[in-house]
């Protein structure tokens, strides 16, 4: 799986670093980050943000086609709390397991 790591923080790009040594990937930072975020869309299978929800729907709201074509997109807090998985939700949460963040504590995954 070809997968990108954005994040805006140096919180979230030391988590970046971490979760790309378990499940490599390409990383990206702050700068030109709507660009390459939107340029990730169309070039990932997955995308992880690390960083508010609300930051990464406003960008890649536009971009969605249909789930079986679009990318996974997972999103997590700069502390690789409460994962969310958008999109091609199964993919997302394919992700999300064999990397065994935890989810919140009602939902078991």
């Amino acid at each position: 799986m070809n997968t990108a790591y954005f994040y805006l923080t140096d919180e979230g790009g030391k988590l970046a670093h971490k979760l790309a040594t378990a499940h490599p990937g390409d990383i990206y930072n702050k700068e030109n980050f709507k660009e390459n975020l939107r340029a990730g869309f169309g070039k990932y299978d997955s995308l992880v943000c690390i960083m508010a929800t609300g930051i990464v729907v406003r960008i890649l709201a536009p971009l969605i086609v249909h789930k079986t074509s679009d990318p996974a997109v997972v999103v997590l807090d700069r502390k690789g709390n409460m994962p969310s998985a958008y999109f091609p939700v199964t993919l997302a949460v394919q992700m999300i397991l064999p990397v065994k963040w935890q989810p919140f504590p009602a939902a078991k995954l």
